[in-house]
């Protein structure tokens, strides 16, 4: 039995493997940046959904203002209903929004730049406007996700 390696067979070998090496570290860049556009991507998305709510938020917000809340008329009525189903649709964005910040899906570190004030603002019992704090204290809790980001934030 020849145990002998003819040297062509072994500097092949080492080709090959260079190769492989060159392939895999390839694969691994394009990988990280499909990730980083795929995580900018949600960014801006997110971004865009919270900015047409809150537009919306403002815009009916606005209409309310001539609401007779003593003797609402049936249109009235509809109005605040209607802003209701808008605020729902914010902190939906926000459930999003907060649901890609935890698992990975945003940039963190922007996320938390853009957003933490506000998030804390919104949410927070203590803060000027807690404007959302009874609906994220609601039984049971729809929005876990903007439960667990506010709680991180304000121990920061």
């Amino acid at each position: 039995m020849d145990t002998t390696i003819n040297i062509n067979d072994w500097n092949q070998f080492w080709i090959q493997q260079a190769l492989v090496f060159v392939g895999v570290v390839v694969a691994g860049i394009f990988a990280w940046k499909t990730w980083k556009t795929t995580q900018f991507n949600n960014q801006i998305y997110t971004d865009e959904i919270l900015f047409n709510a809150k537009k919306e938020t403002k815009e009916i917000g606005l209409k309310m203002v001539d609401i007779d809340t003593e003797n609402p008329s049936k249109k009235d009525k509809q109005v605040v209903k209607f802003y209701w189903q808008i605020i729902e649709d914010v902190l939906n964005a926000y459930e999003l929004s907060c649901e890609l910040y935890l698992s990975g899906g945003v940039d963190k570190n922007r996320f938390e730049r853009l957003r933490k004030k506000e998030v804390v603002k919104l949410f927070g019992k203590d803060e000027k406007g807690g404007y959302f704090y009874p609906k994220l204290h609601e039984k049971p809790n729809q929005y876990t996700a903007i439960e667990s980001v506010y709680n991180k934030f304000k121990s920061k």
